[in-house]
This record gives C-alpha cells, structure tokens and sequence, in this order.
C-alpha cells in the first residue's frame, strides 16, 4: 500500500504494521528517528516516537515504532520514502 504523506500517522500505519502489511510513504521533512540498523548506503532502519496526541486517541499505541527509511537521488535532490 503506498499513502500519500498527508497520511502520516502512527495510528494508521502501526496497525497495518502488526497485521504483516506494508505501507510506503514520502518522509515528511523534519522527521527524526534513532538509526538501529544499516543495510546500506541510504538505507536505515530508524526507531520512530509516537507522538504524544497520537497515543492520546489510541492508546494502544506503542511509545515507539521501527521504520525502514530509504533515500535516493530524483532530479538531483534526495528524496526518503518509508517502508512499514
């Protein structure tokens, strides 16, 4: 499944996550996360925090969640999509 990063949310991509489903979104700039792993050139595996008004609506929700961040270069700029 791939979203549009307006849809951006631990509520939404968490529970597809848990239910062996993948998702793909355009990182939005200014995301940060803890690198946990490194499978290569531009691509991590990040230790994501789930906000505090996410956690707030479910609070089923995790205080953290593991994502795959990979980058490349489109048009000269780079351009980090995640994997769930």
């Amino acid at each position: 499944m791939m979203v549009d990063k307006g849809f951006y949310s631990a509520g939404l991509l968490w529970p597809l996550q848990q239910q062996g489903r993948h998702g793909l979104i355009p990182a939005r700039a200014g995301l940060k996360g803890e690198v946990i792993a490194t499978h290569g050139p531009g691509d991590v595996c990040l230790r994501m925090n789930v906000s505090p008004q996410a956690r707030k609506k479910d609070p089923c929700l995790p205080l953290t969640w593991e994502v795959r961040a990979i980058t490349r270069q489109l048009d000269g700029q780079p351009r980090t999509v995640f994997t769930t």
